[in-house]
């Protein structure tokens, strides 16, 4: 429940519910208990750009990639039905199954889609 009518913290607690000092009493209660916790906070790794965050051209193509996919998922989805109800049990494609090798291309191409 909200304290003070509203969804904001109230007070001195930080975003976690916890305020400033306890914080700092269990920061430091994790330093001095070597035995439960062995390994020293390494702290946040420094930030690498990525290729797409400096070249433009990156940046570009990997738009073009992600919206050629989110496009590709609703074309896969008809196509996919459209197999099911169309393509009878007993077709066959390249020496396999019609009916599986299409249900299990397009749902599969479709499912990276969906993954982007």
């Amino acid at each position: 429940m909200p304290r003070n009518g509203n969804d904001h913290n109230a007070g001195g607690d930080n975003e976690g519910g916890m305020d400033v000092a306890a914080q700092e009493k269990a920061e430091l209660e994790t330093v001095r208990d070597s035995a439960r916790y062995p390994v020293p906070d390494p702290g946040l790794e420094e930030h690498l750009p990525r290729l797409t965050d400096v070249d433009d051209k990156a940046f570009d193509r990997a738009t073009r990639q992600v919206a050629t996919m989110f496009g590709l998922v609703p074309v896969l989805a008809i196509a996919f039905v459209v197999i099911y109800f169309a393509v009878p049990r007993d077709a066959v494609f390249f020496g396999t199954n019609a009916k599986n090798l299409g249900l299990g291309v397009t749902a599969g191409v479709r499912s990276s889609g969906d993954a982007s």
